[in-house]
């Protein structure tokens, strides 16, 4: 029968137009929004793996977590002003390139008596004592 689809075929229908202008407004605000999230992720990610200590230098102070012992494997330590009242450390000698706190790296920057400590950065050692 002319006129009429095969039987068990639905009727064809025209397909809608697609607004051109609207489709690409989407997808380069969509783009904009998927950079918005990758650079908004890889500050916070950056800002939460930063090292607080990586610029730190011979003279500078240091304000370190009460956590801070023997035992600790790891422990906060951040640059402060010398006169702020956390600046309980001064940074008496700075190591490049290894991270052994085990090791002497440090023992030419300590006097006999020192309350001495040796924390490790990304790839340095920071040979601190307490302040007096």
């Amino acid at each position: 029968m002319p006129g009429f689809p095969p039987p068990g075929f639905p009727p064809a229908e025209a397909a809608p137009r697609k607004n051109k202008v609207l489709g690409k407004v989407l997808g380069v605000f969509g783009a904009i929004v998927v950079i918005a999230v990758v650079v908004v992720i890889k500050v916070l990610v950056s800002g939460l793996l930063s090292d607080p200590t990586a610029d730190a230098k011979t003279g500078d102070c240091l304000s370190i977590g009460k956590e801070l012992g023997a035992e600790v494997s790891e422990t906060t330590a951040e640059v402060v002003d010398c006169s702020s009242g956390a600046a309980v450390y001064t940074v008496v000698g700075r190591v490049e390139g290894t991270t052994d706190v085990m090791g002497t790296a440090c023992d030419q920057y300590f006097k006999e008596g020192d309350n001495a400590v040796v924390l490790a950065g990304d790839d340095y050692l920071l040979c601190v004592v307490a302040k007096p």
